[in-house]
């Protein structure tokens, strides 16, 4: 087997297990939290909402740079 593909393979068990981990802890503290599943609840909307608009905004700085690099070709 080429030795690439062995590093590849290790790269996404890497990656696979931190984010097993990440999902197992993020489960653990929800559940060992003193707040109430009402609160919670809350407290991850408000982190998806904050982590979708600060993706939106990198998906358009993304995009603002791509169009103005195309600008500068023509």
């Amino acid at each position: 087997m080429p030795k690439d593909s062995e590093e590849t393979k290790g790269k996404g068990s890497l990656l696979v297990g931190l984010i097993g981990g990440a999902i197992a802890g993020a489960a653990a503290a929800l559940l060992l939290s003193p707040k109430t599943g009402k609160e919670n609840r809350q407290t991850v909307g408000d982190g998806i909402a904050k982590g979708r608009e600060r993706i939106t905004k990198g998906v358009e700085k993304i995009r603002n740079r791509q169009n103005s690099r195309d600008e500068e070709k023509v």
